[in-house]
């Protein structure tokens, strides 16, 4: 037997960490692919800006859902928060350093698996979460949880301690940022409980524990904070009951399946869905030594479509693209597992590694390329550059002089001013989504009394007859302009700016 000594193990626990080609690799693609949506380039788009107004809410000592309504989980307006408050930057900063972290780690887990270019994997994660078709540049909540969903797995493929802590808190982190995001990690859940030492009985019921504590503990905090602000009632029926009576539609599978494809192929996400798929598939019946994470990560690849199956957003051909976002954590944690514990050479072999990615990566290269060409700074859009922006921002506003009405990209014209709205119903769609909604005039009411109450000199109205499901809404709402406001502006045929008499 060949004797071991001291210099043989320090040669061997230096080739279980990246190297400094596979860090400097990883560094310039986390680096370069998060400028490509730095704030000189951002992509303009309403619910981050709608975000962004409720970080400058909370700024200002307001309280989320009681001063402003929005059906998300409260992490995306704290994040938002604490991006305002470190400046113009702030928020591209947090992200690009959570990144850059989730992508270290990753690839400290691929030399541990010795998988031969550790720094592959990685910099597939980067190239499909910075995907301008699906990931609308940075900070949507499909992003956070995508990288909260691989925080999770590497969290679970580690031996520390308090690692069953740590998963409860980055569930939360998931679930508190986007609900539904949860559907991919449950099968993570199960296999974190459930996989290990068989020995003890009480082995699963432990790690229960230690996950539903670490849980409770960011819970508790969520909660404390809105009973102390006293808007618990509000986050209780905007984040919750609102999703589950209004938000979730049925719709037939065939008609999610079409609407999923186009957006696969546009995205480029086609080639790494079906290429990942069919490798996993292909690992699972050739041999894997971990059978069992490869299946909740082929089951977990399935979950990432949970977004649009329970909504049907994308089958009613709205801009929501973002909800596929979350392939760019389940794919790259499957591809993973395929290429670290699979038997057959065919998957083993490091030449077929560098194949498959150069395979996955062709389309999303292209559009990335594509984008990139057209690629300019410009603080200009459509929206500052209307007449209505233009003559508003001649007026000096200050908070509650001004009220847009169903055109949730105007929340930028909040933003820039850095005025707050007089009402809390910034996000008004729910009037042309769904049948019953508001029937007895009870919230274009409560419009109204802010509105007088607040004498609020200015309402830009972007609504018209096809707004309002309801014809009575249309009609409440226009009588109560025509008493109160006069209109000075005429955009295009359905915007109005009114002034008050």
């Amino acid at each position: 037997m060949r004797e071991v000594n001291a210099s043989d193990n320090t040669v061997s626990l230096q080739t279980l960490k990246p190297g400094i080609r596979d860090i400097t690799i990883v560094c310039i693609a986390c680096v370069l692919l998060s400028l490509i949506h730095c704030p000189l380039f951002e992509i303009f788009y309403d619910d981050k800006e709608i975000f962004k107004y409720t970080g400058m809410v909370i700024a200002h000592g307001g309280t989320p859902y009681k001063d402003f309504f929005d059906h998300k989980p409260p992490l995306i307006f704290f994040l938002n928060y604490f991006g305002l408050i470190l400046g113009p930057w702030g928020l591209w900063i947090i992200d690009t350093a959570l990144v850059i972290a989730t992508s270290f780690l990753f690839l400290n887990l691929c030399k541990k698996n010795k998988i031969a270019y550790a720094w592959l994997l990685p910099v597939v994660f980067n190239i499909m979460l910075r995907n301008n078709v699906v990931s609308y540049g940075i900070g949507m909540t499909r992003e956070y949880t995508s990288i909260f969903l691989l925080l999770f797995f590497l969290t679970q493929m580690a031996s520390f301690r308090s690692k069953y802590y740590i998963l409860g808190i980055l569930s939360a982190f998931i679930f508190f940022m986007q609900q539904e995001q949860v559907f991919p990690l449950i099968p993570f859940l199960f296999y974190a409980v459930l996989s290990g030492d068989k020995r003890s009985y009480l082995a699963p019921l432990k790690k229960t524990g230690s996950i539903c504590i670490g849980f409770l503990l960011i819970t508790i905090i969520i909660v404390l904070y809105f009973t102390f602000h006293h808007s618990l009632k509000y986050f209780w029926e905007d984040a919750f009951i609102y999703n589950l009576k209004w938000y979730s539609e049925k719709k037939p599978l065939s008609d999610h399946a079409k609407a999923i494809f186009i957006i696969l192929k546009k995205s480029g996400y086609d080639l790494a869905l079906y290429i990942s798929l069919a490798l996993g598939i292909f690992s699972l019946i050739s041999g894997n030594t971990k059978n069992k994470l490869l299946t909740v990560s082929l089951i977990a690849a399935a979950f990432s479509f949970a977004a649009e199956l329970l909504s049907g957003k994308l089958v009613s051909k709205l801009s929501v693209e973002y909800y596929l976002l979350p392939l760019s954590a389940s794919l790259t944690i499957l591809l993973f597992v395929v290429f670290a514990y699979s038997k057959h050479p065919f998957l083993q072999h490091k030449f077929f590694h560098v194949l498959y990615v150069l395979i996955i990566s062709f389309n999303l290269a292209l559009v990335l390329l594509k984008y990139c060409i057209h690629l300019k700074p410009d603080s200009k859009n459509f929206m500052n550059t209307s007449p209505e922006f233009e003559y508003l921002q001649k007026q000096k506003l200050h908070d509650f002089e001004l009220y847009i009405f169903y055109n949730s990209s105007a929340t930028y014209m909040y933003n820039q001013f850095k005025i707050l709205s007089p009402s809390r119903w910034i996000y008004q769609y729910s009037w042309n989504w769904f049948d019953n909604w508001d029937s007895r005039n009870e919230k274009l009411a409560e419009i109204k009394s802010a509105l007088i109450e607040r004498r609020t000199t200015f309402i830009l109205d972007y609504s018209n007859t096809s707004t309002f499901r309801n014809k009575d809404n249309y009609y409440y709402w226009k009588s109560f302009l025509q008493e109160h406001y006069i209109p000075i502006m005429n955009g295009d045929s359905t915007t109005v700016l009114w002034k008050i008499k």
